[in-house]
């Protein structure tokens, strides 16, 4: 499961790598969970890079205080609970594949 940064000093989340804390200035920061969020945003890319698949279609989800964007399957909806997948194919290229995370449903 994937992790989300957390301000040791004042609780702000984050999924993005950060020297200091964008809400208090600390630079103390704890790993918590991802867990379960909420889809709030759906959208479909059809100009991609080379080895993206075409439409890429991509959402925008909450978790806990933290929002990422990921890639998506097609059996997802706004409002849906999603979880993060680390093992997606993001691309195949010449010189391998990029592999990245991926909402997928969080199921019951």
């Amino acid at each position: 499961m994937t992790k989300i940064r957390e301000c040791a000093n004042c609780g702000y989340r984050t999924f993005y790598k950060k020297r200091h804390c964008m809400e208090c200035g600390s630079q103390q920061w704890d790993k918590q969970e991802s867990g379960i969020g909420e889809l709030l945003a759906i959208t479909s890319v059809h100009v991609s890079p080379k080895g993206v698949r075409k439409p890429n279609r991509l959402g925008l989800a909450k978790f806990e205080g933290a929002n990422l964007v990921a890639q998506i399957g097609k059996d997802l909806n706004v409002g849906d609970n999603v979880k993060i997948d680390n093992g997606n194919t993001l691309r195949e290229e010449d010189d391998g594949t990029q592999v990245g995370a991926q909402f997928v449903p969080a199921g019951d």
